[in-house]
Parts: C-alpha cells; structure tokens; sequence
C-alpha cells in the first residue's frame, strides 16, 4: 500500500512537472513569436534516431 501511494505520488510529480515545463515553453513561444515547423522536428528526430549526421531545425517566425 505505501509503496503504491509513493508510486502515485512520484507520477503526479513527474506530470506536474511536465505540465510547468510545457506552459513554459509556450509563454517563450508566444512572447518570441517563434516555433519549429513539427514536420522538420519529426524528420530531425527520425534521423538522429536512425544515427546519420543532421542540422539541428531552426525556428521560424510564425506571426503575421
């Protein structure tokens, strides 16, 4: 039982912090005006993922 509520526990933290970090990245999105087109992120990580050398994407301005 104790180990279960320290499982649970451990969880919540571990998403709490995954959510503070996720709305951190978004106030920096907005207040930059900049983001990753989702299409070159996934072609990067596919890439590094299969070993083969590969530029990192650049953000691009995403406002009008």
């Amino acid at each position: 039982m104790v180990q279960a509520i320290e499982q649970a526990t451990a969880a919540a933290e571990l998403r709490a912090s995954f959510v503070a970090d996720a709305l951190t990245a978004r106030e920096r999105m907005l207040a930059s005006g900049t983001g990753f087109l989702a299409e070159e992120v996934h072609l990067y990580l596919k890439t590094r993922i299969e070993g083969k050398p590969v530029a990192r994407p650049k953000a691009k301005s995403w406002q009008a």
